[in-house]
C-alpha cells in the first residue's frame, strides 16, 4: 500500500500509523520492576501486550484466558506446558 492511500478497512496509511507506539525493553523493565508479574503495557480492541516474570523454575499460576497468547522468552530457557495437554 501506497502512503496515503485507503486500505481494504477504509483507513489511510498515516491514520494507521498515527496509532503505532513502539516500545524499549530496557525501559518497560524498569518502569515494571518490583511489582507484579504480569503488567500490561499497551491494551488496544483485539490485542494487549503485557511483560510476564517468572524466577528460574517458577511456575505460571494465571488460569487459561479466553484470548490467545505469544510468550517470547527473553533470557534462560523455558518450557511452555499447556493444561490438557502432553509435555
Amino acid at each position: 500500500m501506497v502512503a496515503g492511500q485507503a486500505g481494504s478497512t477504509g483507513a489511510s496509511l498515516e491514520v494507521i500509523m498515527a496509532e503505532f507506539k513502539a516500545f524499549e525493553l530496557d525501559e518497560l523493565e524498569r518502569a515494571h520492576s518490583g511489582g507484579p508479574p504480569y503488567q500490561e503495557f499497551l491494551c488496544r480492541p483485539g490485542v494487549s501486550l503485557g511483560l510476564f516474570r517468572l524466577p528460574a523454575a517458577g511456575a505460571d499460576q494465571q488460569h487459561p484466558h479466553a484470548a490467545d497468547e505469544v510468550y517470547v522468552v527473553l533470557g534462560g530457557r523455558a518450557t511452555l506446558r499447556v493444561e490438557g495437554g502432553g509435555p
